[in-house]
């Protein structure tokens, strides 16, 4: 029984062969010839040359160019894992020695707001209780009012001298208590209308609100660079355990029926996305900076408003006395400048100061180290040894209603032929193994392009004949013969090509294909005679 399968423009992520799954005993496939015991076997191989026919002896010598092969690729693997892995810890420690510094410099903007906090509830209490105390007084004045006015008879007896005098002078000292009680019942109200609740209060809201929205921010970027982290680790840690079982594999003469590069790519994506997240914080933090800067010259500048207001009714009504009481801190707020004290709370250096002991003075903490930290740039993640080609080709969607995609396409060493509908995608909309794969030319369809079956035992007792069958192109024939070369040959190589990881921007590529114009040049080596030869024998 057979099956076929046709790409279509929904095919479904990475094929069952991808999966980078560590594989079972029974599923890894016998090879003829070991990369461990490659060398020892090339003398033997020579001396049974002598004697043999042509077709055994070719036998032969393509037996030991396989194990050349692939021990050659087991050593690309594992330089391919040891310069990665140097990287990897080398950006582990930068993104480490940034987070630190930038954590620290979160919580002494959290002990900022939440000290502006203590200052405006202190501030508040300070109002409400000289609105109760204005209040009480106002209570006490009336209460002590006991000199009743003149009455009717009283006040026509005004016209004989000396009469009514001395309840008069009590009278005019009863008036004189009520309108004292009555302006500082007046200030009372003011002082909870005005200066708490259209003044200080609405300003600590609108404070706290900001505050707030900062510091909810900050603390989801740090959520999701968290993740982003643990998922990085989680792929590198993954990525490890496949490169260790490497040698095993070599001395056991099996294979993985997995595609290391797979692992690699999907390890430094994640790592390109931990570096993006660490910029996206830095980023952030500078300008939490500058918005500290700017709510803390707002919030000293109202308070010296309401304050100023607060001090000139207060003098206004007092004014009788010989001074006036207040407490040195609120004449002190009202003479700060608003520019240079939201300077000073903002600062880098305050901000990262370590507090002093007796025995140790207070360490600087220039805002140049900040600055250095946050600005230091991660190098790239190293070449991939894995890739011997990757570039775009066009390839055929559809059953019924037949159109041609642009994709881009990388071409392992592990012989696997990967499809990403764009660069960036984190999975390969199909892949391939080609050593199970036979090519022809598909003139009907095109004179440059061709088609790549795959034809594989599955099922319950391998019963089932499954196929898969993709179509191909490139803009011109000497193009498609080039890739065509690659897609042949297990030891055609290519320069290496790295994998791009670049802070600053925001859609990093991993493994990205050179552009177009680029990726599909005709090299004069693709099209020389031997190239020509190999699409011939198709």
């Amino acid at each position: 029984m057979e099956s076929e399968y046709v790409d279509e423009e929904d095919d479904q992520v990475a094929s069952p062969s991808t999966d980078l799954a560590t594989t079972d005993s029974d599923d890894i496939k016998n090879d003829s010839t070991s990369p461990a015991s490659s060398s020892s076997d090339v003398s033997g191989a020579v001396a049974r040359l002598a004697g043999t026919s042509i077709s055994e002896q070719q036998s032969i010598v393509d037996s030991i160019k396989e194990s050349k092969r692939l021990e050659m690729l087991l050593q690309d693997k594992k330089a391919s894992f040891q310069a990665l892995q140097a990287w990897e810890e080398h950006r582990r420690n930068q993104c480490s020695s940034q987070r630190d510094l930038l954590d620290v410099l979160f919580l002494a903007i959290q002990a900022r707001f939440n000290a502006a906090r203590e200052l405006h509830g202190s501030i508040v209490r300070y109002l409400k209780d000289r609105a109760h105390v204005e209040l009480s007084y106002s209570k006490a004045m009336n209460e002590s009012r006991k000199h009743l006015p003149l009455s009717r008879m009283e006040k026509d007896e005004k016209a004989i001298p000396g009469a009514g005098t001395l309840k008069e002078g009590l009278a005019s000292l009863n008036s004189l208590h009520e309108r004292i009680a009555g302006e500082h019942a007046e200030f009372s109200a003011e002082i909870t209308k005005e200066f708490l609740g259209n003044g200080i209060s609405a300003m600590a809201a609108e404070y706290s609100k900001h505050a707030d929205t900062f510091i909810d921010k900050t603390v989801s970027l740090i959520k999701e660079m968290e993740s982003a982290s643990s998922k990085c680790r989680k792929h590198f840690s993954a990525h490890e355990t496949f490169c260790r079982d490497l040698d095993a594999l070599a001395l056991a003469n099996k294979q993985m029926k997995t595609d290391l590069w797979l692992s690699e790519r999907k390890f430094v994506k994640s790592a390109v996305e931990v570096v993006r997240q660490h910029k996206v914080y830095s980023d952030h933090m500078m300008n939490l900076l500058a918005e500290l800067r700017r709510l803390e010259e707002w919030r000293i500048t109202n308070v010296q408003t309401i304050l100023s207001r607060f001090l000139e009714r207060s003098e206004a009504l007092y004014q009788h006395m010989s001074g006036v009481h207040l407490p040195d801190a609120v004449r002190g707020l009202t003479k700060i400048n608003a520019a240079t004290e939201a300077k000073l709370l903002s600062d880098p250096d305050n901000l990262l100061r370590k507090p002093s002991t007796p025995d140790q003075p207070p360490a600087p903490a220039p805002s140049s180290m900040l600055q250095t930290v946050v600005n230091a740039v991660i190098a790239a993640a190293p070449s991939s040894r894995l890739v011997t080609r990757e570039g775009e080709l066009e390839r055929q969607t559809g059953k019924v209603l037949k159109s041609w995609k642009t994709s881009s396409f990388v071409l392992t060493k592990d012989r696997y032929l990967h499809c990403f509908k764009a660069a960036n995608d984190p999975e390969p909309t199909w892949s391939v193994n080609l050593s199970d794969c036979t090519f022809q030319f598909e003139p009907l369809v095109g004179e440059t392009a061709i088609s790549i079956v795959e034809e594989k035992k599955g099922g319950p007792f391998n019963m089932f004949n499954k196929k898969r069958r993709f179509i191909l192109r490139a803009p011109t024939q000497e193009q498609m013969v080039d890739w065509l070369v690659y897609l042949k040959s297990p030891v055609a190589t290519e320069t290496p090509r790295p994998l791009c990881i670049d802070a600053t921007n925001d859609t990093a590529a991993v493994g990205a294909p050179p552009s177009r114009s680029q990726s599909m040049a005709p090299s004069h080596e693709a099209v020389t005679q031997p190239a020509k030869r190999a699409a011939s024998t198709l």
